[in-house]
């Protein structure tokens, strides 16, 4: 369950992950060029569906319609239509293509906040696979990928057949909570090996804390324009709350401390 020290983690966390966001240059840079990047993509979209297409359209209505009345009235009606399609595609898609843009440079990420809040000779220890030879790094990475899917595919089934039922939909929401945290703790549990046991381990440890922080994050990816900010955020907020729900809290603590007085 959800316990005081829990919450007293999490505080933390939103506080070094705001901190770290301000004052880490590294941070900023990865975590924008990804929104950077979707954002034109989306610009140029939107720029092909108001000028190219609807020029196409008009030049259409023009040979078809003669009423200039009727004309204008249908010109209006499609921007509007126009306007909610690109409005609902962004909304509904851009976290999606965010994910995506974002997937290699948030391992980067992750690893540079462990950089951050850890001794040099703990990053060492705890990053040995980057020691490895490309070739078994991949066998690795393709076998915690294999294992990512499988529980995956659990959380989702159990999310579904939850929400057939009416009175279950708030536990299936809870299970997507949960997936939605294990997406970006995959990170760190990757960056670790951790093999399928010690994931299991962790997500039953903290299933309640994952759950409820992946429905406030599920919640505020809902909002436009919050949720662009947010999904960066959100990388580095998951890798301050697993170093401080492990075994490296004071750690991390003093470690951060330190540096701030420096800086």
């Amino acid at each position: 369950m959800f316990s005081k020290e829990d919450g007293m983690n999490l505080v933390e966390a939103l506080r070094i992950s705001l901190d770290l966001m301000r004052r880490d240059r590294v941070i900023q840079l990865l975590s924008l060029l990804p929104v950077a990047i979707g954002v034109g993509i989306y610009f140029f979209l939107g720029k092909f569906i108001f000028t190219d297409l609807r020029e196409s359209i008009n030049s259409y209505l023009l040979t078809h319609v003669q009423n200039g009345i009727l004309f204008d009235i249908l010109n209006f009606f499609l921007i509007g239509v126009f306007s909610i399609i690109l409005i609902f595609l962004i909304n509904w898609t851009f976290i999606m293509l965010l994910g995506f843009l974002s997937a290699p440079l948030n391992i980067v990420v992750s690893a540079r906040v462990e950089k951050q809040l850890l001794s040099s000779r703990q990053n060492e220890l705890m990053n040995k696979m980057q020691q490895l030879p490309w070739y078994l790094q991949f066998y690795h990475t393709v076998k915690s990928e294999i294992k990512k899917v499988i529980l995956i595919v659990f959380l989702t089934i159990c999310s579904f057949a939850l929400s057939l039922f009416p009175l279950l939909v708030p536990i299936s929401m809870f299970f997507t909570g949960v997936l939605l945290s294990y997406s970006f703790l995959d990170y760190s549990f990757g960056r670790h090996e951790y093999d399928f046991k010690q994931i299991k381990s962790d997500l039953m440890k903290n299933f309640f804390s994952w759950g409820m922080l992946g429905i406030c994050f599920m919640s505020m990816f809902s909002i436009p324009f919050l949720n662009i900010l947010v999904f960066p955020f959100a990388v580095v907020f998951y890798s301050v709350v697993w170093l401080l729900q492990s075994q490296h809290k004071i750690e991390v603590i003093g470690n951060y401390a330190s540096k701030k007085s420096i800086a």
